[in-house]
Order: structure tokens, then C-alpha cells, then sequence
């Protein structure tokens, strides 16, 4: 097997912050400069990939659940790959636009069942909670 080096340093850093270098490794062919770029853009997604894989085993405990069967442990795994898309897609939003409603990503019985579960209720509320008034 190939083995592809590339080293990578930031050429322009911020005044008085040292550069980013790396030195990333590839069984991917990469012999020019577009492949590099590829293969670094690629890397730059790892931290999105981490994230969305934090939700199933930390937020649902997918490792230490016990599901019987592989029918039931790849139903679960469906089920837990779109939460935990929803969940990335919901933290990605919040970070361009700290002020978004609920609305823009929940279904009204999704934030309904949700707002009940959180305060402890069964009493619907009448508006989605707008995150800078009810702060």
C-alpha cells in the first residue's frame, strides 16, 4: 500500500500567532496540488464528522445499549443517524444566527411535545419560545 504525505502550513497567520502546519497521511493517491487541496478540505470536514458522532454516543449511549437483535440495532442506528444530523444541523444554524426560532427546524407538534418535556408539563404553550425575549 501507497502511503501519501502532505505538509501543510498556514502561509499568512494572524500577527503574532504562530502558523498551522500538518502533516496529514493518505492512502489516497495525491500527486497534485488539486489532490492536496481535496484531501485537506476533506480533513477540514473531520471536526463536522466528530461532532455528528458525539450525539449518538454520548447524547443517546448507543454504545452501552444492548439491542437483542440486528434488525433492532440498525433501526436504532437509522434513528440515531438523523438525530443526530438534526442535532449538527440545529448547532451549525445557531452559529450563523443566535436568534433563529425553533420554528425554522421543528415541525409545531415536535416543539409543542418538546416545550412540555422541558418545563415539566402538559400544558401547551401558545407561541414557540422566542430566544431573546424569554431569555
Amino acid at each position: 500500500m501507497n502511503v501519501f504525505a502532505i505538509h501543510a502550513i498556514e502561509d499568512t497567520p494572524p500577527g503574532g500567532v504562530e502558523p498551522i502546519e500538518w502533516m496529514l497521511l493518505s492512502s489516497v493517491a495525491t500527486t497534485t496540488l488539486d489532490d492536496v487541496l481535496e484531501r485537506l478540505a476533506w480533513y477540514a470536514r473531520r471536526w463536522s464528522i466528530e461532532s455528528w458522532h458525539r450525539v449518538p454516543k454520548s447524547g443517546c449511549q448507543v454504545e452501552a445499549r444492548q439491542f437483542g437483535s440486528l434488525d433492532r440495532f440498525v433501526r436504532a442506528t437509522a434513528l440515531f443517524a438523523v438525530i443526530s444530523w438534526r442535532i449538527l444541523y440545529a448547532t451549525l444554524l445557531a452559529r450563523i444566527d443566535t436568534e433563529l426560532s425553533c420554528e425554522v427546524l421543528l415541525q409545531p407538534v415536535e416543539w409543542l411535545a418538546l416545550c412540555c418535556h422541558t418545563q415539566h408539563t402538559t400544558q401547551l404553550p401558545k407561541r414557540a419560545l422566542d430566544p431573546v425575549a424569554d431569555r
